[in-house]
């Protein structure tokens, strides 16, 4: 989605902000996926998929708080 909605550069820029460890990638856990299934299917008429499910799941996870 990066690539065709910002370009090549972008995605690259993105990439490479992972392999020097500016950005973590944070690993699925069993109930991350356990999440991802009741929140895809409890959204089945919303365009939520994989991606998004995870992000929330992982989110979730975490307790994560936005600033």
């Amino acid at each position: 989605m990066l690539e065709r909605e910002k370009g090549t550069c972008a995605e690259a820029a993105f990439l490479r902000s992972i392999s020097t460890g500016q950005i973590s990638l944070i690993p699925l856990a069993r109930q991350d996926l356990d999440r991802m299934i009741e929140l895809v299917e409890k959204y089945s008429d919303f365009p939520l998929g994989a991606v998004d499910a995870s992000v929330l799941a992982i989110t979730e996870r975490l307790d994560a708080k936005l600033p």
